[in-house]
């Protein structure tokens, strides 16, 4: 069509053509600027892919990175927003409860960037273990502090008989007063580890920076985090702040 009359057209549907890109977005944020226009087209509209990428800059769209979380079932979207809704209608604050998780650490390269000159193939070629070393780590907070921490062997598979042994000797003494610190794994990655015996010394100095008031300050983000859920209707969150 000649440009006049593609002007026109796009003159007398702005509020569809701009609705039609908030509504794709909204379904599909990996959408393209083709995909936009194919939907119009069947509408019997025709805008440029370039006009659209300016319409949707205009709507404050911008290109960013791509998150990949798990996927929830249908089901247990519907168990969070339930479970959610309940805790927030009930002012739930968590005070009496005990948070424990378990999780796999292991040491290996994951430098994303590296800095070569040009021609050099070698320097940016990175070591890594076909079998790296790992430990299985356990613990648990709660506003009282933490309880005390178990670190495995990575070999170790964690079967009923193990996890009781686990909660005897980390979870009951902390239940009856005596406690220690929980660590939160993503920071061992700025503590330079190089072997097995660096990952578990800085998991356990970590481990003693971990107060009463930072782990209550980390369930009172729960509070955060159940409304983030309901905004979302069960769906993923962003977990930061």
């Amino acid at each position: 069509l000649p440009s006049t009359i593609c002007a026109r057209l796009v003159s007398v549907h702005y509020d569809d053509i701009l609705l039609e890109i908030e509504r794709c977005y909204k379904s599909n944020s990996s959408a393209t600027s083709q995909d936009v226009a194919n939907r119009l087209r069947t509408r019997g509209i025709v805008v440029s892919t370039s006009h659209i990428r300016r319409l949707r800059h205009r709507l404050g769209f911008e290109k960013t990175t791509t998150k990949y979380c798990h996927t929830i079932r249908d089901s247990n979207k519907l168990a969070r927003l339930d479970f959610c809704s309940e805790m927030l209608a009930a002012g739930m604050a968590f005070s009496d409860c005990v948070f424990t998780d378990e999780c796999t650490v292991q040491i290996d390269c994951s430098t994303k960037y590296c800095f070569v000159k040009r021609g050099d193939q070698y320097s940016r070629m990175r070591s890594r273990a076909k079998h790296p070393a790992k430990v299985h780590i356990w613990g648990g907070i709660s506003v009282r502090g933490t309880t005390q921490f178990a670190i495995l062997p990575g070999s170790s598979r964690i079967d009923s008989e193990l996890y009781c042994r686990i909660l005897e000797r980390c979870y009951l003494p902390f239940k009856s007063g005596v406690y220690n610190v929980f660590c939160f794994i993503s920071c061992l990655r700025k503590r330079g580890v190089r072997n097995l015996d660096d990952l578990k010394v800085a998991i356990a100095q970590y481990w003693k920076t971990l107060t009463p008031e930072v782990c209550t300050r980390y369930i009172r983000g729960i509070k955060k985090r159940m409304e983030r859920v309901v905004e979302q209707e069960g769906r993923n969150i962003i977990e930061g702040r």
